[in-house]
């Protein structure tokens, strides 16, 4: 009965060997190493992020150091676009935040220099085929405004075209600079 006692008390001493070893071990939460990296951890670093939009080469989110210029920012972008309106934009700005930049496009200019353009038709002494260069106006509006002017007499006001049976006041805005009286 000796070998059997001398067994146990083996086997006894190494059960409690392994528990006082790994007991504390079960009773603590597992840590991150300082060097682990996840996915959802804070960045203590001094990037900011830039959400750009607008008429720049490639839009999107870019990721700079604080600091940067808004210059470096437009670079990773790939430069502006033909279209962008540059005219009040600082390139020196400091990025120092996360934030939002939009580059607006430019404003259409009208080209002064267009025959359409070089001179106003006068509503009161036009011809129809005068009347079918102006824009949304094509044969039977032509006719609503020869056959108003025929009915009513001159035109008083430019405005009076809205009195036409056909023309809007969409389509009247179109033409409003085109016409005199």
């Amino acid at each position: 009965m000796k070998i059997k006692s001398n067994r146990y008390n083996k086997v006894y001493i190494l059960l409690t060997l392994l528990l006082t070893l790994f007991l504390p071990a079960c009773g603590s939460s597992p840590t991150l190493s300082s060097n682990t990296s996840t996915s959802f951890t804070t960045d203590t670093s001094n990037d900011c992020l830039i959400d750009l939009r607008g008429e720049v080469m490639h839009p999107g989110i870019y990721k700079v150091e604080s600091g940067s210029l808004l210059y470096d920012v437009i670079e990773l972008a790939g430069g502006f676009t033909a279209y962008a309106n540059i005219a009040n934009l600082n390139l020196v700005s400091l990025i120092t935040s996360n934030m939002k930049i939009v580059i607006e496009k430019k404003a259409e200019k009208k080209d002064e220099s267009t025959p359409l353009n070089q001179h106003k038709i006068n509503l009161n002494t036009c011809t129809k085929t005068e009347l079918l260069t102006l824009p949304g106006i094509g044969d039977s509006k032509a006719n609503a405004i020869l056959s108003y002017r025929e009915q009513t007499g001159a035109f008083q006001h430019v405005e009076d075209l809205l009195k036409v049976n056909g023309i809007g006041p969409t389509l009247f805005q179109d033409i409003q600079a085109l016409v005199t009286i």
